[in-house]
């Protein structure tokens, strides 16, 4: 299974079956040291293949900014690529 959207064509068979998976991106922005300052701030990004996988990792990743009282809670998404 393929987490891209590849689509070929080719004349000789206009029939041809084209698959195109879903791709679902997790964006948060990290800081080192766990600091309020914005000085250190990295933007992160998970890609997933299942809507259900990513809406859990970003569940976990709210779970884990709230557990280690680090800022980035809000910054937590779950787009459709």
């Amino acid at each position: 299974m393929g987490i891209f959207k590849t689509l070929f064509t080719f004349k000789e068979s206009p029939n041809t079956e084209l698959k195109a998976y879903e791709k679902w991106s997790v964006k948060w922005n990290s800081t080192s040291y766990c600091t309020s300052t914005f000085h250190d701030v990295a933007k992160e990004c998970e890609f997933f293949t299942s809507k259900e996988d990513a809406e859990l990792f970003a569940k976990r990743l709210r779970e884990a900014f709230t557990l280690t009282r680090c800022v980035g809670d809000e910054s937590v998404k779950v787009n459709k690529d």
